[in-house]
């Protein structure tokens, strides 16, 4: 049971939690903290605004595994808020899930998101 008065806080704490075990290489603690934001977010009824670094965050531990079925799985669901974020957001998705692909081999649809980079780039500069 959630209580307190700042429980609306917890997700980013949890998604902040998550990002520090990215950062050491421990996967599991990190897909764990991601899963406890998503529960949360879903019991506070906020996945609406709190999906996007969830699932992208899963589809980074993920691909960090090279379970590129589960990776594309919660790259695809952050994808459904793309359109939301702001461009350093949308830029880091673009660099990650081209990662995706180069480690995933289909050098193709890396280099379409190395072209979509560019474009953001290009557009930020101009």
């Amino acid at each position: 049971v959630l209580t307190g008065n700042r429980r609306e806080k917890l997700p980013d704490i949890c998604i902040n939690v998550a990002d520090s075990h990215v950062h050491k290489g421990d996967y599991s603690g990190a897909a764990f903290y991601y899963r406890r934001a998503l529960s949360i977010s879903d019991s506070l009824n906020v996945t609406g605004q709190m999906g996007f670094p969830i699932y992208f965050g899963l589809g980074q531990v993920y691909m960090e595994l090279r379970d590129f079925e589960l990776s594309d799985n919660y790259y695809n669901l952050a994808w459904k808020y793309y359109a939301s974020r702001n461009l350093k957001e949308k830029f880091t998705y673009c660099n990650n899930r081209g990662n995706f692909y180069y480690y995933k081999e289909d050098y193709q649809s890396h280099l379409l998101l190395v072209y979509l980079i560019i474009h953001y780039l290009y557009d930020y500069v101009f």
